[in-house]
């Protein structure tokens, strides 16, 4: 044979039959089980959005009294609840941008930017 006839020279591999099915049985037997883990994880996430949905739900429910609170409540002053005085806001969950600082070590709360307050409040009474 000729130095240009080279490329064109045929490799065989024998592979049995069985081997292959084997190979196969297994491959599918891997995807099978890909299969199913991927539907369990889509279970568990469609149930923690289930919960998540329900958790949203509530919490517009609440910001909703919230909201309602803060603009009804005899303490609240142009949009400023004069009921609490909080000395340390970030460790009762009162975001920063929503203290307003006063004379002493005492800060008041912007209903505006955070009714939550309201909604839980013992303090509430109706504007008359």
């Amino acid at each position: 044979m000729s130095y240009a006839e080279e490329p064109f020279r045929t490799n065989i591999v024998l592979v049995s039959v069985t081997d292959l099915e084997s190979e196969v049985k297994s491959l599918k037997a891997e995807l099978d089980k890909v299969k199913e883990d991927q539907r369990k994880v889509s279970e568990e996430a469609a149930k923690r959005i289930e919960g998540l949905e329900r958790a949203l739900s509530w919490l517009n429910v609440v910001r909703s009294q919230a909201v309602w609170k803060s603009r009804t409540c005899r303490y609240a002053n142009n949009g400023i609840c004069d009921a609490w005085n909080v000395s340390d806001p970030e460790r009762v969950g009162v975001p920063k941008d929503a203290v307003i600082a006063v004379e002493g070590p005492f800060k008041k709360v912007d209903l505006q930017k955070f009714p939550e307050i309201c909604a839980v409040c013992p303090l509430y009474e109706v504007r008359k």
